[in-house]
């Protein structure tokens, strides 16, 4: 085993202690073999369905396998300024139950029943869990639920409080997963592999997508979108896993048109 050297050592202790004594913390860095893990648990495949796109040409819009046949219902915590995706889904006869503290009323009426709460993983004046979000909304013998999550953050939290009951119980979830430029930092990226190890006992990832609002992170030759969205499919639909050899896909958009695409690179696929 090789030992430090006792310089360095000592300048590294010297550097936390001087950040400490100003209240500024930091956490290791995340090796480039634990971030390439993590993206591996990301990877989708062709699970036998063709993809379609639901909701708008840019940002609101996602690719979903074409079985929507069945779904009834659709949540959707975090409520953008268009309702595109509520008002197709209506279209096909699925209800949308709609959660968001920080709006009033969504853009558009009678697509979705609103409820003017967070969804977390605790209850509150302002705040209801997942699991009660769905007791309270829809029968106890209803499933195959369609959710379509955007919650800036909160959606690593949410995940890990959804019940394994419930969970079984949605068909297609598309969410996306936001601050990947974490992935960095060891704190997040263990938290960021255990959502989708939970994720993963359920689903198989049938599309991703990066969302170019907000850049990407470069570690070596690993680009990373810091914002990405991820569609899943329920194991009891799949059909098949194959590779997907090429993304994007050609029915993806960008989700802001004046800000420069982002392309994934083989990492990803």
């Amino acid at each position: 085993m090789n030992k430090q050297n006792p310089l360095i050592k000592m300048i590294k202790q010297f550097v936390k202690s001087f950040f400490r004594k100003r209240k500024i913390e930091f956490y290791g860095r995340a090796k480039k073999k634990r971030i390439l893990e993590a993206i591996s648990l990301t990877k989708p495949f062709d699970l036998g369905h063709p993809l379609i796109r639901v909701g708008g040409e840019g940002d609101g819009g996602y690719l979903l396998p074409d079985i929507l046949d069945g779904i009834k219902y659709c949540f959707s915590p975090g409520v953008g300024l268009i309702s595109e995706f509520e008002s197709q889904l209506k279209n096909r006869e699925i209800k949308s139950f709609l959660a968001d503290f920080t709006v009033d009323e969504p853009a558009a009426e009678d697509l979705f029943k609103f409820e003017k709460k967070f969804i977390k993983s605790y209850n509150s004046e302002n705040s209801i869990t997942f699991d009660d979000w769905i007791k309270n909304s829809v029968n106890p013998t209803d499933k195959d639920f369609l959710v379509q999550m955007d919650i800036e953050g909160s959606e690593y939290e949410v995940i890990n409080s959804i019940s394994n009951f419930n969970l079984e119980k949605i068909k297609i979830m598309v969410i996306e997963f936001h601050h990947l430029q974490f992935l960095t930092n060891e704190v997040f990226l263990e938290n960021y592999i255990s959502v989708f190890r939970k994720l993963k006992n359920y689903f198989e990832i049938n599309h991703i997508h990066p969302n170019n609002c907000c850049g990407v992170t470069t570690v070596d030759d690993l680009v990373i979108p810091n914002v990405l969205e991820v569609t899943f499919l329920n194991k009891k639909y799949v059909q098949r896993k194959n590779q997907i050899i090429d993304l994007p896909n050609s029915l993806d958009k960008k989700n802001i048109e004046k800000k420069k695409d982002i392309k994934l690179s083989y990492h990803w696929f």
